[in-house]
């Protein structure tokens, strides 16, 4: 169901990419589907395939279109209890489609997703795809990957500097891959202080790999348009990556601005 804010602001126009970078084949996907997005929606998502070839692209779509079918008619603000059953419905498309094709058994998708409602906004995500809110020049709010070296850093293991050099810098603790592997538990976050003004960033870890939180600051707040900023980060990504990289830009702005 698509519905307006109660609230002093309105979403323009989405933006998103997504790109092959640095790969052979793209195993991202992003919902709404790149172009198809309206400032009536109110649901995104970005998803980082793996398991090599069609096997990622098949995830990242499979859970993409399943967690965005469920959540796209959800009445009201979505909750923990709704974000778990859309995973659910996700992880259930994902084992249908391995009934299928039993040789892309290891196939599996980070997630990250915004549902903006009522109340604000509600994030999730499993992996290392992330979700951003920016203000006044600056990070406001962003996801915690769920990454090995992140573990460690908790642990005291390792330092900032040797997480960022570590070979197994890249290896995600959690992921969708369906029931039959081990169930995904997202971390689900509220957000009550949206302002007109905010943007929020919604990507995978090809962008990431590639700029930096002061470069998005610097792309983000200068005087372009949403889509010259998105254009800006694609052209900055394009030969600074070896992965896919795929974004969803979202702009709250006061309600007397034009659309």
């Amino acid at each position: 169901m698509q519905t307006r804010f109660a609230t002093d602001y309105q979403l323009a126009p989405p933006v998103a990419l997504s790109e092959v970078g640095g790969r052979t084949n793209n195993e991202d996907a992003v919902y709404p589907p790149v172009g198809e997005a309206t400032p009536l929606d109110r649901l995104f998502v970005v998803c980082d395939g793996m398991g090599g070839l069609a096997k990622g692209e098949e995830a990242s779509r499979l859970v993409s279109e399943s967690v965005g079918a469920f959540l796209s008619v959800y009445s009201g603000p979505s909750d923990g209890q709704a974000i778990n059953r859309a995973v659910a419905e996700a992880e259930a498309a994902l084992d249908d489609y391995l009934i299928r094709h039993p040789s892309a058994i290891g196939m599996g998708t980070t997630l990250a997703l915004l549902h903006l409602h009522e109340e604000g906004a509600t994030v999730a995500h499993i992996g290392d795809s992330r979700v951003y809110q920016f203000r006044d020049g600056a990070v406001l709010f962003q996801t915690e990957d769920h990454k090995l070296v992140n573990d460690w850093l908790r642990r005291g293991l390792i330092t900032l500097e040797q997480a960022a050099t570590h070979p197994n810098r890249n290896v995600v603790t959690r992921a969708i891959q369906g029931r039959s592997v081990q169930t995904a538990q997202p971390d689900v976050q509220y957000l009550t202080d949206l302002r007109a003004g905010d943007y929020f960033l919604l990507c995978s870890d090809g962008l990431i790999e590639a700029l930096t939180d002061a470069d998005l600051c610097s792309m983000l707040f200068c005087n372009n348009t949403p889509a010259a900023k998105v254009e800006a980060i694609r052209q900055a990504c394009q030969n600074h990556t070896s992965d896919n990289f795929s974004a969803y830009l979202l702009h709250l702005q006061p309600l007397s601005d034009p659309l």
